[in-house]
């Protein structure tokens, strides 16, 4: 198993990620296990994915998106990075801390990409390419 820390490729944000695996790691699985890089949505996937390489994957099976900003103009990059990193039978995980889910959702839709949403308060929201979309 890897895992593969991103952020916005922001050294203060890359240092902080890093010092949050320090302290809630093992040196084996920071040394084995847990990758960190900064990503770009938009950019090439190939440094991420490369990332597996060691662990015999080629794609991820789990995308954890957390604490987003609401972006709207860049919401095809970051959908677009999910479908090229996302293996077939793999899922992204989304974790809205603010109140702009609604066309982040309709976007998963749209893109075939399954998501399940989990905002403050309220319950999961599984949201697949067959359901209609997101709810009202």
């Amino acid at each position: 198993m890897k895992v593969v820390v991103t952020d916005y490729p922001e050294d203060e944000l890359i240092f902080n990620i890093n010092e949050n695996i320090e302290n809630n790691t093992t040196a084996n699985e920071r040394e084995n296990v847990v990758n960190v890089q900064g990503h770009l949505w938009g950019s090439s996937m190939e440094p991420l994915l490369a990332a597996l390489s060691e662990s015999g994957e080629t794609k991820f099976d789990v995308i954890i998106m957390a604490d987003l900003i609401a972006n709207h103009s860049q919401q095809n990059k970051l959908l677009q990075a999910a479908r090229e990193a996302l293996s077939d039978e793999g899922v992204v995980r989304s974790s809205q801390l603010h109140n702009e889910i609604r066309s982040l959702l309709t976007a998963c839709v749209s893109s075939r990409v399954c998501v399940s949403c989990v905002p403050p308060g309220v319950g999961v929201v599984l949201v697949t390419p067959t359901d209609g979309g997101p709810p009202r």
